[in-house]
């Protein structure tokens, strides 16, 4: 598999924007399995001392701002959030592979998760590197294609 690489940051409101100089770090796919292995992602911190990664490897002091990925992001996974309906890791894995077959994927709970409320949040690696726009383009259409299976 080629090297993914995401945008990161540690806590909600760690910013750059004001920075010109600097960039966000750039974890790695496997760093991330890692990290998830360690406890390290916000499965089991507040959202807002916890990580948080854009799928993107546009790592630039604009690289939180939606419409600088747009133009210049370069993604690397389709991501989706479950925020309702608790369903099961299982359940959850079964429907994912139900939807893009046998791939490579990282399901994880949310800060917001708990016992009674699982919340879920999934990576899917693409086949390449996306531009932004192709990335919405992608994330649309595989969203459309996942609500009627």
């Amino acid at each position: 598999m080629r090297e993914i690489k995401f945008t990161a940051g540690l806590g909600f409101s760690f910013t750059l924007k004001n920075h010109p100089a600097k960039t966000y770090p750039l974890i790695t796919w496997s760093d991330l399995i890692q990290a998830l292995v360690d406890g390290k992602l916000p499965t089991v911190r507040e959202k807002a001392a916890g990580w948080w990664i854009i799928p993107s490897e546009y790592n630039s002091h604009k690289a939180r701002s939606h419409a600088v990925q747009q133009e210049s992001g370069q993604y690397n996974a389709l991501v989706g959030d479950i925020d309702s309906g608790s369903i099961e890791r299982h359940a959850l894995d079964e429907a994912l592979a139900a939807v893009v077959g046998n791939c490579e994927r990282l399901i994880f709970t949310t800060a917001s998760s708990t016992k009674g409320a699982l919340r879920w949040r999934f990576l899917i690696p693409t086949a390449e590197t996306l531009a932004g726009l192709d990335w919405a383009k992608a994330k649309k259409n595989w969203r459309l294609g996942s609500e009627s299976n």
